[in-house]
């Protein structure tokens, strides 16, 4: 007596359970057992399950296999790290403008006082560049997440442009 379904349908099943609670999956189109998992658990759920089969023309929302993303991505990551760099530029010459200040003191008192001056306005500096951090991760992750609509947009007009 034969099965009624194949090993690869029950491998497919399999896989569609494991996908739980997940919301999206990315599969690239070399793996058709995988892929026909995902797209297998985007029915069961009505669509909620997102699917993007990479360097595929169908199930893509991407024109370019991802590439758009990963460019927004690595564009947020250069102006998070030269933002990183200008602190830590700022931070640095702070720290020798209170060495240059020390060795001009003529008394320990003096030294004291600088460096409470110092310290004091240094917490503040550090709150300001704190802030300016998160302003900038905040402006990244919305890019990106603009990105992303504006390319799943563009993917799913052309899906239904082609049925």
């Amino acid at each position: 007596m034969s099965a009624a379904y194949s090993r690869e349908e029950f491998l497919i099943c399999v896989i569609a359970r494991m996908f739980g609670d997940a919301r999206n999956a990315a599969i690239g189109a070399a793996s058709p057992i995988p892929g026909s998992a995902a797209l297998l658990m985007r029915e069961l759920t009505g669509g909620a399950f997102q699917v993007s089969m990479i360097h595929g023309h169908a199930n893509n929302p991407f024109t370019d296999g991802g590439r758009e993303l990963f460019d927004a991505a690595g564009q947020g990551a250069a102006a998070f790290n030269r933002k990183l760099i200008d602190i830590a530029q700022r931070n640095l010459n702070s720290g020798f403008d209170l060495a240059k200040s020390l060795a001009g003191a003529k008394n320990l008192s003096e030294m004291v006082e600088l460096q409470a001056a110092y310290w004091q306005k240094l917490l503040g500096t550090l709150t300001s560049q704190a802030e300016e951090v998160r302003a900038l991760s905040t402006k990244m992750a919305a890019a990106a997440g603009e990105s992303l609509k504006e390319q799943v947009k563009r993917g799913v007009d052309e899906l239904r442009k082609a049925n």
